[in-house]
């Protein structure tokens, strides 16, 4: 429905966006992990109070 909607606009699809991955290539964890020095700080994140419904 939406593609429909879009060819009759005139309008075209953005390609996806993949970022640096090559087209079915994969990294594996030893290849996203090879420049990791163990440095590693917690940080805190303050994500406000509780909106709707949620439980914290």
């Amino acid at each position: 429905m939406f593609r429909k909607k879009l060819e009759d606009s005139g309008m075209k699809k953005k390609k996806e966006n993949k970022g640096n991955i090559e087209e079915g290539k994969r990294k594996n964890i030893k290849e996203l992990f090879k420049d990791y020095k163990g440095e590693y700080k917690k940080l805190e994140i303050d994500w406000g109070k509780p909106e709707g419904k949620e439980v914290w």
